[in-house]
């Protein structure tokens, strides 16, 4: 994950480089759609679900009874973002982004000295509408926030048993920083995003986007 943001930060640096000129008002009323793909900083998300495994939490209920969880394969957030921009400070759009990790339920019984070891795979899908402002517009860099409220669902499938929740979900853009001019454009975000069954799933992104 951290050559991917690195990446990503290295395309948007060389977008911002290559802007040498000022995007108006007019020249963004000419393209009004935006679609974008980036990647999400989910440490927050796994360090919630994240135990060590030389030191078990004791579940309350079952003494002598410890469990931890153990990833072997994690994603970050992947997300596609479409916004159509209505005047120069306003755009309405909707968002798409996806959450994977795959790993062991390890299960130990302390008094009779046994272990069970379970695999799991989970994810989360998010489907959001979104409202973005943009408040400041200076020459390739633009400034916005933004907020949205949609659906969500979870997936597990853990011992051949498969379950499906359905929730709500949210986002919070507390600064959005966009770089280029043209068509091309890189952007960088830190907010929150959530659903009503885990908060925060993200806190900052990096995404290449494509105005036309």
């Amino acid at each position: 994950m951290k050559r991917l943001i690195l990446t990503l930060t290295i395309l948007i640096a060389g977008v911002a480089w290559n802007s040498t000129q000022a995007e108006t008002k007019e020249n963004r009323a000419e393209t009004p759609h935006e679609l974008r793909i980036g990647v999400g900083d989910c440490s927050i998300y796994y360090a919630q679900r994240y135990t060590n495994p030389l030191h078990p939490p004791v579940v309350s209920g079952m003494e002598g009874i410890e469990k931890s969880r153990h990833f072997d394969m994690i994603l970050p957030n992947i997300f596609i973002d479409y916004q159509y921009r209505v005047n120069s400070w306003f755009a309405a759009g909707v968002q798409v982004n996806t959450i994977w990790d795959k790993g062991t339920d390890c299960t130990i019984n302390i008094a009779e000295m046994e272990a069970q070891l379970i695999d799991f795979s989970e994810g989360w899908i998010h489907l959001i509408p979104t409202a973005t402002f943009t408040y400041f517009h200076r020459e390739w860099v633009n400034l916005y926030s933004g907020i949205g409220v949609g659906y969500a669902m979870q997936i597990e499938a853990k011992h051949k048993a498969r379950n499906v929740w359905h929730t709500f979900a949210a986002q919070a853009t507390l600064l959005g920083i966009s770089v280029g001019k043209g068509h091309w454009f890189g952007s960088f975000e830190a907010g929150a995003l959530f659903t009503g069954r885990s908060f925060p799933d993200r806190c900052f992104t990096f995404s290449l986007g494509f105005r036309f």
